[in-house]
C-alpha cells in the first residue's frame, strides 16, 4: 500500500512539474492541424431527389437550342468528385437522386435549386414527364377501357334478353361476343390491379424538395481534437520514460549503462 502511495506521489509530481508542456504542446499541434485543414479548401456535396426516370432527365440536354426551353446551365458529370450534375436511379427505378460537388455550400445548393426549376419548367411544357403522370396514363387508358367494355355488356345482355328463347346465329354470336367482352374486362381489371401495385408513391412536388448538403471530407475541428489528444497521450508517455531515466541516471552501474548506449549509438569508442 505504502508503494502504491509512493507511486500515486511520483505520478502527481511528474505531472505538476511538466504541465506546461503536456498543455500547450498539443494545443499548438491542434491550432497549426485546425488551420492546415481550413486552408485548404473544403468540397461540399448538394443532394435533391425529383420523380423523374434517368432517361427523362437526360432528355434536357437535347432540347433544340431556339425552342421555348432553354438547355440547362450546368454540365453532366460522370461521377460525384467533377463539377457538374450527377443521377442515379432509385432502387425502384421510378425517381432518381441528384448531386453536385463544388467549393461553396452556397453554390452547390442555389445550382441544384435552379436545376430544379428547369425540372419543373420542363415537366410544366410537356418536355419531360414524371413516373407517376406515365403510370396515371396508363391507369386512365385502361379504366377507360373497363368503362367501354361494362357498357358494351350492358348492351349485349339487353340484347339477348330481349331475344331469350331464340336459336338462330344472331343470338349465339351475340352471346359469344358477349362472353369475350367480360373476358376482357376481368383482364383490364387483372391489369389495373397490377399497375396500381407498381404505381410508385407520389413524391413532393420539386418546388417543395429539400436539398440537402453535405461536407465531404473530414472536419477541421474533429482533426484538430484527435490531434491534441494524441499528442498529448505521446507527451505524457515521453514525460513519465524522461522521467525514469533521470531517476535510474542516479545509480552509477546504471549510469554507466546508460552511457555505453549513448556512446555506441554515436558511434564512439568505449574507455577502458
Amino acid at each position: 500500500m505504502e508503494d502504491e502511495e509512493i507511486s500515486l506521489l511520483d505520478l502527481g509530481v511528474t505531472i505538476a512539474e511538466n504541465w506546461l508542456w503536456l498543455v500547450i504542446v498539443p494545443l499548438v499541434l491542434g491550432a497549426i492541424t485546425f488551420i492546415l485543414i481550413a486552408l485548404g479548401g473544403s468540397q461540399y456535396r448538394a443532394s435533391l431527389s425529383v420523380p423523374f426516370t434517368p432517361d427523362e432527365i437526360a432528355k434536357l440536354w437535347q432540347l433544340p437550342e431556339d425552342g421555348p426551353l432553354a438547355s440547362p446551365d450546368v454540365e453532366l458529370a460522370a461521377d460525384g468528385t467533377t463539377e457538374g450534375i450527377v443521377i442515379e436511379a432509385s432502387e425502384d427505378g421510378s425517381a432518381s437522386a441528384l448531386s453536385m460537388v463544388g467549393d461553396t455550400r452556397e453554390r452547390v445548393r442555389d445550382t441544384l435549386d435552379q436545376f430544379g426549376d428547369v425540372l419543373g419548367q420542363a415537366a410544366n411544357a410537356g418536355a419531360i414527364e414524371s413516373t407517376a403522370s406515365r403510370y396515371a396514363e396508363r391507369l386512365d387508358e385502361v379504366e377507360n377501357s373497363i368503362a367501354l367494355r361494362t357498357r358494351l355488356i350492358a348492351d349485349l345482355e339487353a340484347s339477348l334478353a330481349a331475344s331469350e328463347g331464340s336459336e338462330g346465329a344472331e343470338y349465339g354470336l351475340t352471346a359469344l361476343a358477349l362472353a369475350q367482352l367480360l373476358d376482357g374486362r376481368a383482364a383490364d381489371y387483372d391489369r389495373l390491379e397490377a399497375l396500381r401495385g407498381e404505381m410508385p408513391a407520389s413524391g413532393a412536388a420539386i418546388a417543395d424538395a429539400e436539398i440537402t448538403v453535405t461536407r465531404l471530407g473530414r472536419s477541421p475541428l474533429l482533426m484538430a481534437a484527435l490531434v491534441v489528444l494524441g499528442s498529448g497521450f505521446v507527451m505524457l508517455i515521453l514525460v513519465f520514460i524522461r522521467q525514469g531515466l533521470k531517476g535510474m541516471g542516479d545509480d552509477p552501474v546504471t549510469r554507466a549503462k546508460l552511457e555505453r548506449i549513448r556512446n555506441g549509438f554515436l558511434l564512439r569508442r568505449q574507455r577502458p
